[in-house]
């Protein structure tokens, strides 16, 4: 009985596949007509070289409508004619800017298949002027992936570049500038890097109605520093330091991070208070200074100071004389021992404490002779005149 059952099975599907076959063929050999909607089909623009010698742009092309059409033949002939439909669009009548209705011609292989219907027949194509300019370029290090103890300043070798293009794209485009992954930059050298536009407001621009570039990379320079945190220290310019002294009460920043040589000397930063400090209110803002060789990756270099001018005046400050460099066991005799010293100073850093008198006694002996004094003081205190005792070894 169950083999019974499985040859009719077998029956069952042999006559399916002889019925598919047999359809095939019928349908294939009398190859009838047929109708075959066609979507998706391409735009082909022609005249544009004209257009762009009067200095025009098409800019809206995608935002065309979608192409379809409907086309009739034998169902080979439709099959086959399906990729080589084409929508065409001639602008090269156009001869201003702003929207222009132009009509849709439809191509297809006209001896073998028929057009019946098609979903557009004219398109609104939108034209601007072509403008040129310069733009600047700006290179930035991204600097996440970088060794801590390195900076990498990072420098384009041309200023600007050209940008062709449609009018309402071209006045957007504030500059250009390519980013770099600092971590790729191990030595001193040159690459060149893709940029970007971008407009005012610091957004990339789409490029899709740009016409051309004057370059499409960069020549971008790069050198390796080491980093260094540097105290910035505000002071006052030559001309003001012989009237005042600088009492800083404040200040927004102590100090940068910056790049320095590997065999640099520079351990400081300096903002300098110039004569229009002696005119302006506190607080004030000044540049600090970055030495030639120095980077500092920051675009605001600057710093708010709260100060007080303190006119400087003389003042006469009593201070002990001391001996250096005594012989082993022999002391020194100093007339006088105290000294009346003259400064030039804030009213408030004049204290003898601040400053020191010696001798060097390594060649005196049991005459007595006169010996200069090594009068020092602390930063904004000015020593005036010159100064000697008389002393002997005891």
């Amino acid at each position: 009985m169950k083999m019974i059952k499985d040859k009719k099975l077998l029956l069952k599907i042999f006559s399916t596949l002889i019925a598919i076959v047999l359809w095939f063929a019928i349908t294939y050999t009398e190859d009838p007509a047929v109708s075959q909607h066609v979507t998706n089909i391409n735009a082909v623009f022609s005249g544009e070289a004209q257009l762009r010698e009067r200095g025009l742009t098409v800019v809206n092309k995608d935002e065309l409508p979608a192409f379809s059409a409907v086309i009739r033949g034998n169902r080979s002939k439709v099959i086959s004619s399906l990729g080589v439909v084409s929508a065409h669009i001639d602008v090269s009548n156009i001869h201003d800017v702003g929207t222009h209705e132009v009509l849709v011609h439809y191509s297809y292989p006209q001896d073998i298949v028929t057009l019946t219907k098609t979903k557009v027949s004219a398109v609104s194509i939108k034209v601007e002027k072509i403008l040129s300019r310069d733009v600047p370029i700006k290179i930035e290090a991204d600097t996440s992936g970088r060794d801590t103890d390195r900076l990498v300043a990072v420098e384009s070798k041309t200023e600007s570049l050209t940008v062709r293009g449609a009018q309402s794209v071209v006045e957007k485009i504030a500059y250009a500038k390519a980013i770099i992954d600092a971590s790729e930059i191990t030595v001193n050298g040159e690459m060149n890097y893709a940029y970007k536009l971008y407009d005012e407001d610091d957004n990339v621009l789409s490029e899709k109605n740009i016409i051309s570039k004057s370059q499409s990379t960069v020549l971008v320079t790069g050198t390796v520093y080491k980093k260094a945190v540097l105290p910035v220290k505000v002071v006052l310019s030559d001309s003001l330091k012989e009237n005042y002294s600088l009492k800083v009460k404040k200040q927004s920043v102590e100090s940068l991070t910056v790049g320095i040589p590997d065999n640099s000397s520079v351990t400081e930063l300096y903002a300098v208070l110039d004569n229009n400090a002696t005119r302006a209110r506190s607080p004030i803002t000044v540049d600090i200074q970055i030495p030639d060789g120095v980077y500092c990756p920051l675009e605001d270099l600057s710093v708010t100071v709260e100060f007080e001018l303190l006119p400087r005046t003389v003042h006469e400050l009593e201070v002990s004389v001391t001996a250096e460099n005594a012989p082993e066991g022999r002391e020194v005799s100093i007339n006088p021992e105290k000294i009346k010293v003259s400064v030039k100073c804030a009213k408030d850093d004049a204290v003898a404490s601040k400053i020191s008198a010696t001798i060097d006694a390594s060649e005196l002996n049991d005459e007595e002779k006169t010996v200069d004094v090594n009068v020092a003081a602390v930063e904004n205190m000015d020593i005036i005149g010159k100064y000697t005792v008389t002393a002997k070894l005891r």
